[in-house]
């Protein structure tokens, strides 16, 4: 498997180029490449398009939907999915970075059924 993090983008991207890659430990979409990745969706043109990168050697790279970063020894951490991130004109907010101090916050009301 080979992973990368590529530029935040809502539109397809139909050849893998090496300056879609972020700088740093910026935060952008994950994207996987490999022998287990499907070349598309079947029956599905408008998702294959907007999930699938056609590679440097002609391998299927696929967008994962999800976002997060590398850090400087190679581990990749998640950030959330890209389709509920909300942009500000201060910044890009993502969910997993949001959710974590008001999940963790001791006034939040508990989800949990009471049984």
């Amino acid at each position: 498997m080979r992973v990368e993090i590529i530029r935040i983008s809502d539109e397809p991207i139909e050849a893998w180029s090496d300056d879609l890659r972020v700088e740093g430990e910026a935060i952008g979409e994950i994207v996987a490449s490999g022998p287990n990745v499907t070349r598309s969706y079947f029956g599905r043109d408008e998702a294959t398009r907007l999930a699938k990168i056609r590679g440097p050697g002609g391998e299927t790279m696929h967008r994962m939907g999800d976002l997060g970063w590398r850090d400087a020894e190679g581990r990749v951490w998640f950030c959330g999915r890209k389709s509920p991130r909300v942009t500000t004109r201060d910044g890009t907010l993502f969910t997993e970075p949001c959710e974590a101090p008001f999940a963790a916050h001791p006034d939040r009301k508990s989800t949990r059924l009471n049984s």
